[in-house]
């Protein structure tokens, strides 16, 4: 959304998943989570570890959900089976709270469509609205069963029959 609004030429469209141009520092409720899992897999030590290493450690620490989005994040260290985060683990957790502040102006005429999952926090087209006039109900959908932790994420077992469903106000 940042990039949308400063830049507003530099794109075609727009597709936010699981957010909104909100200040999350003031809805705590939102960001405990990922502070949380962030904080958890700071605290891992990675030297010397296996891809199977880490995944126990992991199940031992969260849902299986969460597990294995974690798991999607690991790479390998060349000519070696040991593994480290692709993202930068460090970082994310120092400047969490800089990250999650929306302290962003502007307004981006372009197309843009929002994907949310039914268990993550509702938005409607009013806290797009002021960024992002262009915005109606049609833009926004949501993934039955799927949410939390600003990603979508969710079980094909019990998601049942696939489909968006409209914005709820």
């Amino acid at each position: 959304m940042g990039v949308a609004l400063k830049h507003p030429n530099r794109l075609d469209g727009l597709l936010v998943i699981d957010s909104a141009p909100l200040d999350y520092l003031n809805l705590p409720e939102t960001y405990k989570t990922p502070f949380d899992v962030i904080t958890k897999i700071q605290a891992m030590n990675m030297e010397n570890r296996t891809r199977d290493d880490v995944s126990k450690e992991l199940r031992q620490l969260f849902t299986p959900t969460v597990a294995n989005l974690l798991l999607t994040n690991l790479v390998f260290i060349k000519d070696t089976d040991f593994v480290k985060w692709r993202i930068n683990v460090p970082v994310l957790h120092k400047y969490f709270r800089d990250i999650i502040k929306f302290n962003i102006s502007g307004l981006y005429p372009g197309e843009i469509k929002v994907i949310l999952g039914e268990l993550s926090q509702p938005y409607n087209t009013d806290v797009f609205k002021p960024f992002f006039p262009n915005i109606t109900e049609n833009d926004i959908v949501t993934i039955p069963k799927a949410g939390k932790i600003h990603l979508i994420i969710y079980d094909k077992r019990s998601l049942g029959t696939f489909g968006p469903t409209k914005c709820h106000h």
